[in-house]
């Protein structure tokens, strides 16, 4: 069974591509330079040269599949809405490729929000104000192909993804502690993430492959990676204070977070019930607190 991954070399997609190894697949990953075709190898994968604008490459990788993975994005926030425009095309042209197949193509998007109830499997990504905020439009494009019977997925990230390696919202949040000299958080703190681990997160990418390849006309569509469905910003903060041993300071300006403001004002409680009910799903990994009190941070 081979399975066509994009993003392989990333933080989730390593894990995703050594897992799926472990368990007997063939594996291509997409590689756009000689040292992410060297990592793919290593890890018994086959690289296949491109990017996400090779649609070409694409296309002919996706049909040679059995299953695709789509973990992709650039992260190039000053480019934020080319990189929305890029990964639209590469999931419509990997879907073309498969148009007429049982394939799978699971397609990455991401929980993050700012809601008032916990998130659930059966909403529909991006509506109202976010629909207009949001560039990265991976969960509409995959409902679009969804409705011209292309069997797609989409796996919901969690906004704090972590463990070891991680350069995502944690880190940062981290990061932003060290050089201040303070732990911070907005407000009363009752802002919440959800939290998953990279590694209890690669085990849902498998899972969802296994359900894709085993239930091609299934109604459950959508999954959310989730372990911890809230954790509030002031928790996390308390635990960085206690960590790095400086002040916690509660800020009432946004714009007194400069560029990483949007990082606390981050509210998205989101639930995995069903994601747990349908795959059998069980997180195993280390929570997020406990992560970063960990070393790995």
């Amino acid at each position: 069974m081979k399975v066509f991954i994009t993003g392989g070399t990333g933080f989730v997609g390593s894990a995703v591509v050594q897992e799926l190894v472990a368990n007997g697949f063939e594996v291509v990953g997409l590689a756009r330079s000689e040292t992410s075709a060297q990592k793919l190898i290593s890890w018994g994968a086959q690289p296949v040269r491109g990017s996400l604008t090779s649609l070409s490459t694409l296309a002919t990788a996706a049909a040679q599949a059995d299953a695709i993975i789509h973990l992709g994005f650039n992260n190039d926030f000053r480019h934020f809405f080319q990189a929305g425009a890029m990964d639209r095309r590469a999931i419509e042209t990997m879907g073309r490729a498969i148009s007429g197949t049982n394939k799978p193509l699971v397609v990455t998007y991401g929980t993050t929000g700012i809601r008032k109830h916990v998130e659930t499997e059966h909403e529909v990504a991006d509506t109202g104000l976010l629909k207009w905020l949001t560039p990265r439009k991976s969960e509409i494009v995959a409902r679009q192909l969804m409705a011209q019977n292309i069997n797609a997925f989409v796996v919901r990230l969690s906004p704090a993804v972590h463990g070891a390696g991680d350069m995502g919202f944690t880190r940062t949040v981290i990061e932003r502690a060290k050089k201040s000299h303070r732990a911070e958080y907005f407000g009363l703190g009752t802002h919440a993430w959800s939290a998953v681990h990279r590694l209890d997160a690669a085990h849902l990418f498998y899972l969802v492959t296994m359900y894709g390849l085993e239930h091609p006309t299934t109604n459950e569509r959508v999954f959310n990676a989730v372990a911890e469905e809230s954790i509030t910003i002031a928790a996390i903060a308390r635990t960085i204070s206690r960590k790095l041993n400086v002040p916690l300071k509660a800020k009432y300006n946004p714009l007194s977070f400069g560029d990483t403001a949007m990082l606390y004002l981050i509210n998205c409680p989101t639930s995995s019930q069903l994601t747990r009910q349908i795959l059998g799903w069980v997180p195993v990994q280390p929570d997020l607190l406990t992560d970063i009190s960990s070393s790995r941070y």
